[in-house]
């Protein structure tokens, strides 16, 4: 069986966003996580994908988004 994958995207600075913790809570025992967001996170097995331009960062997130899903 396949391994379930979980991509959660931020679009604000993950270290000051409790929202992003609290979903990485609910899924961890269940997925394997992937986090895409401004900033870092230091969390055991968990997948960061740190998005450091801030300029234009809906259309940089999308084209990593496509990169990610395709």
């Amino acid at each position: 069986m396949r391994e379930k994958k979980i991509l959660i995207v931020s679009f604000s600075y993950i270290q000051s966003d409790p929202r992003v913790r609290r979903q990485i809570d609910f899924f961890k025992n269940e997925y394997s996580i992937t986090v895409l967001g401004f900033g870092e996170l230091c969390l055991e097995k968990i997948n960061m994908l740190s998005v450091q331009n801030r300029s234009g960062k809906i259309v940089y997130l999308m084209q990593l988004l496509k990169a990610f899903c395709y």
